[in-house]
C-alpha cells in the first residue's frame, strides 16, 4: 500500500456501515437515523473530492448528534483536505475528548498539526498514537516527517526505519529515510535506500536523481551517469540530472562533456547559478 492510499484513515472510516458510528448515541432513533442519513451523504462528497460539502454535512450530523467521535474525526479530516488547519485541528481535539482510545485519530490530530507546522506537538500526538498501537505505520511515517521538518535527521531516521520495516513496499517511507541519511552524510546508507525507492517505483526520477547524487558522493561517478540517464528518461531535461552527469564527467576528468552537461543546466534558473559557476571556475 503506497502512502498516497494510508494517508488519511477516512477512507477506511468511510468503509465502517453507518449505524456503527453512532452506535455509542444516547439519542433517540428518529434522531440517530437522521444523523446517520447527514453522515451518509457527507461520505459521499468526501469520497467525491468535494470537501466543503461534505464538511457542511458532518456539521449538520453533529448538530443533530453530537455524541460519535468518528463523525467528528471525518470532519477533521474534510476540513484538513479543505485546508482548514485550526477549525481540523479543534474537531479532532473533540473527537478523541469522546473517545481518546483511538489510535487513528490521534495519528490525524498529528498531521494537522504537522500541516500548521506545529512540530512538537504533531510529535506528541503521533507518540499518543504508538502508546496505543505501537505498529501503526502512519505514526510512525509522521514522527519521522516532523522530526526531518524540525532537522532531527537523528530521530528521523530512527521512526522512518520503524516505518519501512511496518511497510516495506512505501516508496515514500524509504525516500524520507534516504533524505534523513543523506543529511547526516551517510551517504552509503542512503544510496541504499533511494535504490529500495526505484525497485518499488521504477518512474521515481527523484529517487534516480538522489541515486546519482549519493553515487558522486562516494567517488562512482561511472555508476553516477546512468542512474542520472535513468532519472532523465521520466524526467526529461531535468537540470539537477544533467548537473550530476556533468560533475560525474568533472570527477572522471573529462572536462569538455562536463562543460557540454554544465551549459544544459543554464536555461534553468534554478541550477544556471552552480552551472555557471562550475564552467567559469569549477573546470579551470
Amino acid at each position: 500500500m503506497t502512502w498516497k492510499n494510508r494517508w488519511f484513515s477516512i477512507i477506511v472510516l468511510l468503509m465502517v456501515p453507518a449505524f456503527l458510528l453512532l452506535a455509542q448515541s444516547t439519542v433517540d432513533v428518529a434522531t440517530r437515523n437522521a444523523a446517520i442519513e447527514k453522515s451518509n451523504q457527507a461520505n459521499d462528497y468526501f469520497k467525491q473530492g468535494k470537501y466543503p460539502d461534505a464538511i457542511k454535512l458532518y456539521r449538520e450530523a453533529i448538530g443533530i448528534d453530537s455524541t460519535n467521535y468518528i463523525t467528528y474525526q471525518n470532519l477533521g479530516n474534510a476540513l484538513v483536505q479543505n485546508k482548514q488547519y485550526s477549525d481540523a485541528v479543534s474537531a479532532l481535539q473533540k473527537s478523541i475528548t469522546l473517545n481518546p482510545n483511538d489510535a487513528k485519530v490521534y495519528v490525524d490530530l498529528g498531521q494537522a498539526q504537522s500541516k500548521q507546522q506545529r512540530y512538537e506537538e504533531a510529535v506528541r500526538s503521533f507518540n499518543r498514537a504508538l502508546r496505543i498501537d505501537s505498529t501503526n505505520f502512519n505514526a510512525w511515517m509522521g514522527t519521522g516527517n516532523a522530526y526531518m521538518s524540525m532537522k532531527n535527521y537523528k530521530i528521523a531516521v530512527t521512526a522512518l526505519k520503524k516505518a519501512t520495516a511496518l511497510d516495506p513496499q512505501s516508496d515514500k517511507a524509504f525516500f524520507n529515510l534516504g533524505i534523513s541519511l543523506s543529511e547526516m552524510d551517510e551517504f552509503s546508507e542512503a544510496l541504499d535506500a533511494f535504490t529500495k525507492v526505484t525497485d518499488i517505483s521504477k518512474n521515481h526520477w527523484k529517487a534516480h536523481w538522489q541515486r546519482a547524487v549519493m553515487l558522486n558522493k562516494l567517488g562512482k561517478p561511472q555508476d553516477a551517469i546512468p542512474a542520472a540517464e535513468q532519472c532523465l528518461q521520466y524526467k526529461k531535461n531535468y537540470a539537477g540530472a544533467n548537473f550530476e552527469i556533468a560533475t560525474a564527467y568533472k570527477k572522471m576528468g573529462d572536462k569538455d562533456k562536463a562543460r557540454e552537461f554544465f551549459r544544459l543546466c543554464l536555461s534553468d534558473k534554478d541550477w544556471q547559478g552552480a552551472a555557471q559557476w562550475e564552467i567559469d571556475n569549477g573546470l579551470k
